[in-house]
């Protein structure tokens, strides 16, 4: 498959017709992640954080390979034709909580903390350690995490009408670390043996290690203190999101410098990523940036490179200038190879770029990339199913390998 020609936008008239579509008004609605983050507090150690949100979906992961009844209730269930098909639809996963733990999860969860890993529905991460924030959404019993709280020597309280379960040494010793208590199977800071607060909201839960943060939470859910769903800027990006299929996984950062060029072992930039960005055009500031992945209900999944703006021109520009960056931009960490070949090879298009307008006051810059949904028929080759979100997954690492340059609103090449 090729990539389209991506169209150039050089006219005040193609700018002006962007900016107009595909929503002109849009209807505000609930979804999984507006309701999520509505959750998150909006505070200065919030925002301090990198990325700011990571969130991921697990239900439209595995709906979007037809999976309705994924088997995660023991070790022995990933060995499962189903289990490897799961493992295949996860394997491009870049956000949410961290499963690098998963085989401990799946043999001793339920004991440690009184749910499985199957009883997750979404997870959003946020802040940074070691005051970082987890909610998890889904279908908890109150009673089985009673029972397995009360067994580890945790005492139940309440917070306003939130019960909140605190550990042997008080809710405000959650950073308190342990290594002969260490339990990986804890996905609450077990791998430190430490002993963290957890709350129970209806239908989340809330951890940190850092009480403040989960006192910070109920606020929120108070409403006595703002939330990213206040926001104007992460509503936008979740609704421009959302309005393009059913949300897989998101990372949002909240600052204009994602990709620019710094560090120590900073590798040598070729002379065609040199020459690409001095031809270069304005790409407006922005105040959030948002990376996911989303399915359309069908035979594809789409990676989007979403900016927030407070301007619909501003968006317009952006939406123009990113499209035709990503036609040149040579990756550092793949080899220097042109970004196009490595999202052909991953049988990616491009789509056309347009502007989502918020009714929270936002418009959102949105640049497209298509991918089939990969086929669940079984390789004789390994891996024995095709991974699903190679696209996002290719630009997650870009991200944290500072290899995202053409997002750069400023870029100051090194010498």
């Amino acid at each position: 498959m090729k990539i389209p020609h991506i169209t150039r936008w050089i006219t005040v008239l193609a700018l002006f017709a962007l900016a107009l579509a595909p929503t002109a008004a849009q209807e505000e609605t609930s979804t999984p992640l507006l309701d999520m983050l509505a959750l998150v507090p909006d505070n200065a150690a919030t925002q301090e954080a990198s990325p700011v949100v990571s969130y991921a979906d697990y239900r439209v992961l595995e709906a979007m390979r037809g999976i309705t009844n994924a088997p995660l209730r023991s070790l022995d269930d990933l060995r499962t034709e189903t289990g490897g098909l799961w493992i295949a639809a996860t394997m491009g996963l870049g956000a949410g909580i961290q499963l690098n733990y998963l085989p401990n999860y799946l043999e001793g969860m339920t004991e440690m903390v009184g749910f499985a890993f199957a009883d997750i529905d979404r997870s959003l991460e946020f802040g940074t350690p070691p005051s970082m924030g987890t909610l998890l959404s889904g279908n908890f019993d109150s009673d089985a995490i009673a029972t397995a709280y009360t067994a580890r020597n945790f005492t139940e309280t309440t917070l306003g009408d939130v019960p909140v379960w605190c550990g042997p040494d008080g809710c405000d010793q959650g950073q308190m670390m342990n290594i002969r208590g260490r339990n990986p199977a804890n996905p609450f800071g077990g791998d430190f043996g430490r002993n963290e607060p957890l709350a129970l909201l209806p239908g989340y839960l809330a951890d940190s290690a850092d009480f403040g943060i989960v006192e910070s939470i109920i606020s929120a859910y108070h409403d006595e203190t703002p939330s990213l769903a206040d926001n104007p800027a992460y509503t936008s990006l979740a609704e421009a999101s959302g309005a393009a299929g059913s949300v897989a996984q998101i990372l949002v950062m909240n600052y204009s410098d994602v990709g620019v060029f710094e560090g120590e072992f900073m590798p040598e930039i070729p002379d065609e990523l040199r020459a690409a960005i001095a031809n270069y055009g304005i790409l407006p500031p922005y105040t959030a940036f948002a990376l996911a992945n989303v399915w359309d209900g069908g035979s594809q999944e789409i990676t989007l490179l979403m900016l927030a703006y407070p301007e619909a021109a501003q968006a317009a520009t952006a939406a123009a200038e990113i499209s035709q960056r990503l036609a040149t931009y040579v990756s550092l960490i793949q080899a220097n190879r042109p970004l196009l070949d490595l999202l052909n090879e991953r049988g990616s298009a491009i789509g056309e770029s347009y502007v989502y307008e918020s009714e929270a006051g936002y418009a959102v810059a949105v640049v497209p990339i298509s991918a089939p949904v990969p086929s669940n028929e079984r390789q004789e080759t390994r891996p024995a199913y095709l991974p699903s979100g190679l696209v996002f997954r290719l630009f997650v690492q870009a991200l944290y390998s500072r290899d995202l340059a053409f997002i750069a609103s400023e870029i100051t090449l090194p010498e």
